[in-house]
């Protein structure tokens, strides 16, 4: 049985083969990874808007940039979206490859509209049209692993 100790997982104790009392409260010291604090930081600032506290997930189906390019399968897409709001869209590639897809934002208010996204996680900002996004999608080209969480703004 291993026993729990705050900020430890439960393979640490496998692979040191270590048991620690659960009365002592500490375990060996560990050193900080600062890039996953900074992801965690980061997800957690974004989490505090109040649409991921009073709005609701809508699956999106990403499509192939190329019909010889079938990374398309490798992304999640979901759209997180109140009534009256605009939605912000999330996007991984669930995959230890690089890949890309289109991501349809199929809403009929954006036809016409010229749209910025902002994601949230790179910092990085693009301006589309919302006859674009609408069809042939959002385009996401995504090394390993790569994720993005972005900001819809009719501009």
């Amino acid at each position: 049985m291993l026993d729990f100790v705050p900020n430890h997982t439960a393979l640490d104790h496998i692979w040191e083969n270590k048991r620690i009392s659960p009365h002592l409260c500490q375990g060996p010291e560990e050193s900080v990874d600062y890039e996953i604090q900074t992801f965690y930081d980061q997800l957690l600032k974004i989490l505090k808007h109040p649409l991921f506290h009073e709005g609701s997930w809508v699956k999106l189906d990403p499509m192939p940039v190329e019909t010889d390019n079938l990374t398309f399968d490798h992304f999640i897409a979901y759209l997180w979206q109140k009534d009256g709001e605009i939605p912000n869209l999330v996007v991984v590639n669930f995959s230890e490859t690089s890949g890309k897809c289109y991501v349809p934002l199929q809403f009929k208010w954006l036809q016409g509209q010229p749209v910025r996204l902002m994601d949230q996680f790179g910092m990085n900002v693009s301006q589309h049209t919302g006859d674009s996004l609408f069809h042939p999608g959002f385009l996401f080209e995504a090394e390993p692993w790569q994720y993005c969480v972005i900001i819809l703004e009719i501009i």
